[in-house]
């Protein structure tokens, strides 16, 4: 099947627009029912998580750059768990 560039660049352009509107209703989303204190708190605690999962991965491997990958992975795993668990 051949698609015209014309074509091509229509649905990258609504792919693109799809996904602003994604992120823009989440946005939404959090301000109208996220408590402010608890977002804070639960950032603040993520971002202690992953920094202290940082300083032990770099001492461990020895390298910035596989152990930001490493706890990246970490963390993302984390989130999926938890996500999965409320659905």
């Amino acid at each position: 099947m051949k698609i015209k560039l014309s074509e091509l660049k229509k649905i990258i352009q609504e792919e693109t627009l799809s996904e602003d509107w994604h992120g823009a209703n989440a946005e939404r989303t959090i301000g109208l029912y996220f408590n402010v204190d608890r977002h804070k708190a639960a950032l603040h605690h993520l971002d202690r998580l992953y920094q202290d999962a940082l300083t032990d991965a770099i001492a461990d491997l020895g390298n910035e750059d596989e152990a930001m990958d490493a706890v990246n992975r970490g963390i993302d795993r984390i989130l999926q768990r938890w996500l999965s668990e409320k659905m």
